[in-house]
């Protein structure tokens, strides 16, 4: 397991004098601060959005992000509960592409302060963003496997970054199938260079 780097443990520093006691559960490689948990920023009168913005860019540093990708946070929503806590949550894009169950939780309590933060993002991307699998081939693969004689529909499909049961990235085509009885659905998750069905 590495250490962190100079610009991770300055960061680290500079949340430990906003609160001593907090406390940062990393992943095993030091490379994404999984969960935060303490008195993250100071009082804060914007909306709850801006606050988990500006602690994000403040912070963004302690995200050991591979240098050459350029990364999009997008809200996904921000709800208040009856207590007056603030949840905020984004999706990640890599190179504008959408990242599966990539995201941002930030929790702002009433004081506009940041009290957690839970982070689901990936830092690496090992694959090339352009696709050696067209989309219509992808298409072909889940009508071969679910059957032509199910009259299936594609409602959709989209280019995603995807990691797999040992947390590999792939690049896939993520193809929406709706049976046109029954309006039964799938989503099939296809290798864009290797044609390979990963997920389903």
């Amino acid at each position: 397991m590495r250490g962190l780097s100079e610009k991770q443990t300055k960061a680290v520093e500079k949340l430990k004098e906003v609160d001593p006691e907090s406390k940062i559960f990393w992943d095993c490689e030091m490379k994404i601060p999984k969960f935060i948990k303490g008195t993250l920023s100071k009082p804060s009168a914007e909306k709850p959005e801006q606050i988990a913005r500006t602690f994000l860019e403040e912070y963004n540093v302690l995200l050991d992000l591979q240098s050459g990708i350029k990364e999009n946070l997008e809200l996904f929503t921000a709800e208040t509960d009856f207590s007056r806590f603030h949840h905020v949550f984004f999706l990640q894009y890599i190179n504008g592409i959408p990242v599966f169950e990539g995201s941002i939780q930030v929790h702002i309590n009433p004081a506009g302060e940041v009290i957690s933060y839970k982070d689901f993002r990936i830092t690496e991307v090992p694959v090339s963003l352009e696709p050696e699998i067209r989309k219509e081939e992808a298409v072909e693969i889940v009508l071969q496997d679910i059957g032509l004689e199910n009259f299936v529909t594609i409602p959709k499909s989209r280019l995603m970054l995807f990691r797999d049961s040992k947390e590999m990235v792939h690049l896939v085509w993520e193809i929406e199938s709706v049976f046109s009885f029954g309006f039964e659905g799938r989503f099939h998750f296809i290798d864009a260079h290797t044609g390979e069905q990963l997920y389903k």
